[in-house]
């Protein structure tokens, strides 16, 4: 029979910092190691048994530890699951599990759950006995530790449990008070649960304090969690409260006092295509510097094209106005049509990960600069193969009133069929506005 675990020494270790403290906080180094050797003990050796059709249903910690507390009355651990089960921003049974270790640290009751399965012998109904809460010696030492943590002021927050689903590592969050608005100036788009900001529009009042960065997490706003399910709703709760001032929980993506990179981050970013490096130049530099990084910072995927100008199309940017365009691009010799904008000029045409830009081939000037969120459509004519064109709006393109179609001619098909393929891919990187 087992007398010793190295999860349990590990523990022990753990537990013995903690207690040289006063009082522990989320920034005590040993914490994030106490939490994780937690996590491996209560997950090591759950048994995974059928139900009555043959099907094995997965057991996790929070499972047995959810449902232990109806047959308790500690009003310590009973609140504590209660607070973690009725999080918004937490979408996973790993994620709770997280969240009630740290709730019952500090309530000073993490023994509990443990206790009730020792008394009652029911510890062999959901753990197998080569683990350590199954093992009827182990678990005897595994309570002993666990009230030694009772002992321990803890005073961790609970505002810093959103990316529990993720990580015990706990992330830098930033509270902030904006004036009543019905435009915040922020892109998103979706990472599985997380809303990163991909853009800030810099005249805006999330733009205006640069305090927001791209590659940061819009986390709640005025107390709603934002999360996939909201992503339809953002501007629209936005217009319900346009007279009421608006408090954002936004976590950082990069720590305001090293720069290092959060390291959950860093998945969110590639599942949304986000360059790191773009992240950090804008990120790092005042508005000023803005073209010349992005002369610095030219994708691979450049093209040589001419931009011919630009045609007013008023108030409507739908697709089908492109078709139009063309026609006044064609006739915009005959003196009826003055609402081409004639401009011949030798350009590198990128589109990139936030929208599309142009550089003057000589100067490297930045010649025009669209979001995706404020192109509303894209497209070319069978009449001239070679030439594109794309409609953008003054702002985001849902609140836009007055569009404009910017025309260019490529060197080939290819390349023009290429550039409308990666404008298209990012509309479908950068569907939402608030």
């Amino acid at each position: 029979m087992s007398v010793s675990d190295p999860l349990i020494k590990e523990l022990k270790v753990f537990t013995g910092k903690l207690l040289g403290f006063e009082e522990i906080n989320d920034d005590c180094d040993a914490l994030i190691g106490f939490c994780q050797c937690v996590e491996r003990i209560f997950a090591k050796g759950i048994l995974q048994k059928p139900n009555s059709f043959g099907i094995i249903r997965r057991i996790d910690a929070w499972t047995w530890m959810e449902r232990i507390s109806n047959e308790l009355n500690d009003f310590g651990y009973k609140s504590s699951v209660e607070s973690a089960r009725n999080r918004k921003d937490i979408f996973t049974n790993r994620g709770r599990f997280r969240a009630l270790v740290r709730y019952c640290l500090n309530r000073r009751c993490l023994h509990v759950p443990v206790e009730q399965l020792i008394h009652t012998e029911t510890f062999n109904k959901y753990y197998d006995n080569v683990s350590v809460i199954g093992d009827v010696i182990l678990n005897e030492i595994l309570l002993s530790v666990l009230y030694q943590c009772g002992k321990i002021n803890f005073r961790l927050r609970a505002e810093l449990c959103s990316f529990l689903d993720l990580s015990w590592l706990i992330p830098e969050v930033k509270r902030f008070d904006l004036v009543p608005t019905q435009n915040l100036g922020l892109s998103i788009s979706f990472a599985g649960e997380k809303a990163v900001i991909v853009n800030v529009k810099s005249n805006s009042v999330c733009g205006e304090s640069r305090k927001i960065a791209v590659g940061d997490v819009l986390d709640s706003m005025n107390g709603m969690c934002i999360c996939f399910a909201t992503k339809g709703r953002l501007s629209t709760m936005l217009k319900c409260q346009k007279h009421v001032p608006i408090t954002l929980i936004v976590v950082k993506g990069f720590s305001s006092s090293d720069g290092k990179i959060y390291p959950p981050m860093v998945n969110l970013y590639k599942e949304i295509d986000l360059d790191l490096d773009m992240i950090k130049a804008r990120n790092n530099v005042d508005s000023e510097d803005e073209n010349r990084i992005a002369t610095t910072f030219k994708s691979k995927n450049g093209f040589i094209c001419k931009y011919l100008g630009n045609v007013d199309v008023g108030r409507y940017g739908d697709v089908k106005i492109i078709d139009k365009a063309f026609t006044i691009y064609l006739t915009s010799s005959n003196s009826s049509y003055h609402r081409f904008n004639k401009c011949k000029s030798d350009v590198l045409f990128e589109v990139c990960d936030l929208g599309v830009k142009c550089f003057h081939l000589n100067t490297t000037e930045t010649i025009l600069e669209h979001s995706f969120m404020e192109i509303s459509a894209c497209g070319s004519t069978t009449s001239l193969p070679t030439h594109f064109a794309y409609i953008a709006g003054e702002e985001y393109c849902d609140v836009a009133t007055n569009f404009k179609c910017y025309i260019f001619s490529a060197s080939n098909e290819k390349d023009c069929t290429t550039i409308l393929q990666g404008i298209g891919q990012g509309f479908e990187r950068t569907h939402y506005a608030v």
